[in-house]
């Protein structure tokens, strides 16, 4: 194995020496000062950003570039790159954080070499770039000598399977990171050996991000043993992979035997029936799990009673999420009786997000919330329990989405660019469904699947999965439109409906004068006769 990484390390260690030449020209180190002068007046800048003791004459005597900021900005002019403003200021602070910015392995290698001597930088996040997998290698590199950095995020990097195995390969080098995020790059199951068997003896990582991956059954019991026996990894996300019910089963039965692991999702799996009643038999044996996610796994009623059978006799558990599940109002009823019936419950946050439930479920989620103030109950709305299946389907789908949005925005004085803030939960410049889904939780929208599908449908014009702030204001421009239309419309139709009756009336009057015997009919009913059916012509 370390020799595997070796070779690897040479190899990016040779496409690192071929990005930035060894020679400088007599111009390049005109710029060079220049840039120094620069850098000195930024570090000037924020050194105020630290609590210190030292006088005028000592801070004047301290290195320009302890945080490294000269070293990345002469990578940035070697390579031929922008430099990037959230790294030029975060070099000084706790965090470089840059999002979606489209940076390759060059701004990789730039930022790696700032970071080799740099001491305040303790979390490194650039997720949604396009590092590569030889941009991952640097950050591999210089994380092998970092002993500084304990929160590393890597998400949506296109990083491969090469780029997989080298930060795993990095985990056995470094000592000190305990916060590692590779979701969105594409990692399956054969990947998954390898990291399996890196997890498996890790003692550092505490928080572990595998979500929006490739991960089906197979990979998830190359798993089983990892999780049985790592004694560091406290939260596991598994979200959005493949992970079916012999996954399930697999991740259960690691969970079962664990002791400190006590957060993890699974959301938007497919566990199913199978994979509830093993999760459920897990949570009778397990005394540490404290947050569990399950949404949308398509465990039904029969699923969800395995959950909540365990509920009655766990004493641990806190917060469970199992919104999206296509279970009744029943099942939310049971659920809620065994929370209450067990004395001992730690349950706090119990989520049935857009699951509408009947008023007596309702009131059982109050009885619980009197006799323990903390306890939090998410769910999408209230029906009447006489209600027949399509009167409450139509009670729920009676307001458009985009309505429901116009309503909020209204009564909190808000504009789309601050909605869209709001929802927009990593500053990516895009909304996913997740994040949209989350949002309108968090600010108590609440809204049903299809409501929830036909928004992004209005929004999302591309059809990417993600909504940017330009498909937000087109969307938001085009409801009101088609609703400006739609009013046209109503009051034209009013208009010739009430018109129609008058002109019935008119007629009715008309022949009532005929019985009567007078021949000649009114001029002024005739001419009114006249104009509306001018006018109706015209419509």
């Amino acid at each position: 194995m370390a020799s595997s990484f070796a070779k690897i390390s040479e190899s990016i260690a040779k496409n690192a020496f071929t990005e930035i030449p060894l020679e400088e020209s007599e111009d390049e180190e005109e710029k060079e000062e220049k840039e120094d002068e620069e850098v000195k007046e930024e570090e000037k800048g924020s050194s105020d950003f630290y609590d210190t003791d030292l006088d005028g004459e000592d801070r004047a005597t301290t290195p320009y570039d302890a945080y490294g900021l000269r070293t990345y900005m002469r990578a940035c002019r070697k390579m031929k790159i922008n430099p990037v403003g959230a790294v030029r200021k975060g070099l000084s602070k706790k965090e470089i954080r840059v999002k979606g910015r489209g940076m390759d392995k060059r701004d990789a290698l730039a930022i790696c070499s700032a970071l080799q001597g740099n001491i305040e930088v303790v979390s490194l996040i650039v997720d949604d770039n396009n590092l590569g997998w030889i941009g991952v290698g640097y950050v591999a590199l210089m994380m092998c000598e970092n002993e500084v950095i304990r929160t590393l995020g890597l998400a949506k990097n296109q990083i491969g399977k090469r780029g997989c195995r080298v930060v795993m390969e990095m985990l056995l080098e470094n000592h000190v990171l305990s916060s590692l995020d590779i979701s969105g790059n594409q990692i399956d199951d054969n990947d998954m050996e390898f990291i399996a068997k890196i997890i498996k003896d890790n003692r550092n990582l505490t928080y572990l991000n595998l979500s929006h991956n490739n991960i089906s059954d197979k990979g998830a019991k190359f798993l089983q043993p990892a999780i049985a026996d790592n004694e560091t990894l406290r939260s596991l996300d598994l979200s959005w992979n493949k992970i079916r019910p012999r996954g399930g089963v697999a991740i259960s039965e690691g969970l079962a035997e664990n002791v400190v692991m006590s957060s993890i999702s699974l959301a938007y799996n497919g566990l199913c029936i199978t994979g509830a009643r093993a999760m459920g038999e897990c949570l009778q044996i397990n005394e540490i799990l404290t947050d569990l996610d399950l949404t949308c796994n398509r465990m039904f009623d029969e699923g969800v009673a395995f959950i909540a059978k365990a509920l009655s006799t766990n004493e641990n558990l806190q917060k469970l999420r199992i919104s999206n599940n296509a279970m009744t109002t029943a099942s939310v009823i049971t659920v809620l009786t065994t929370i209450q019936e067990n004395p001992e419950s730690a349950i706090v946050l119990l989520d049935m997000s857009n699951m509408h439930i009947y008023k007596e479920a309702l009131g059982l989620a109050n009885e619980i919330v009197f006799s323990n103030p903390k306890f939090k109950f998410l769910y999408g709305g209230v029906v009447n329990s006489d209600h027949t299946n399509s009167g409450a389907q139509n009670f729920i789908n009676q307001k458009q989405p985009m309505k429901i949005l116009q309503e909020f925005m209204s009564e909190n004085n808000l504009r789309i660019s601050d909605l869209f803030k709001q929802l927009d939960r990593d500053g990516s410049g895009t909304i996913s469904r997740n994040e949209l889904c989350f949002g309108l939780q968090s600010m108590e929208l609440i809204m049903t699947n299809a409501q929830i599908d036909k928004l992004i449908e209005q929004l999302d014009s591309d059809a990417d999965g993600e909504i940017s702030i330009t498909e937000f204001l087109v969307g938001d421009r085009e409801y009101k439109r088609k609703q400006l239309l739609k009013k046209q419309a109503d009051i034209s139709r009013l208009r010739q409906e009430r018109q129609a009756r008058r002109l019935a009336r008119l007629q009715e009057q008309a022949s009532q004068e005929e019985k009567s015997g007078r021949e000649d009919i009114p001029r002024e009913m005739l001419h009114a006769i006249s104009k509306m059916l001018i006018d109706g012509h015209k419509k």
